[in-house]
């Protein structure tokens, strides 16, 4: 046999061989869902491992948020409004005595 025959027969036994990560390369329906079942496993648990990660990260904001945040429970605002009538108030209030 010539050499162009011989590259071109271990060329495809070599296709047909398995590749990395357990992925076959012959062409038939099983091999072809065996690879799509292999491929959405690992889609799949990459963006479980993503969101995962989002959402420690989304945690650990809340967590800085909460504690970093005032006393008061939640009436942050009430609080700096109230202050700034009674101040408001008594700069406007005439004077008793004068």
């Amino acid at each position: 046999m010539n050499r162009i025959y011989e590259a071109a027969t271990m060329a495809l036994v070599h296709a047909e061989s398995t590749l990395p990560g357990g992925v076959t390369a012959a062409w038939d329906i099983k091999n072809l869902l065996s690879n799509a079942k292999t491929w959405v496993q690992t889609v799949g648990g990459l963006l479980l491992m993503l969101l995962g990660v989002a959402g420690l990260i989304w945690g650990g904001v809340l967590l800085v948020k909460k504690l970093m945040g005032n006393q008061q429970g939640g009436q942050g605002t009430a609080g700096v409004r109230s202050c700034c009538s009674s101040l408001s108030a008594a700069r406007w209030a005439p004077a008793a005595g004068r």
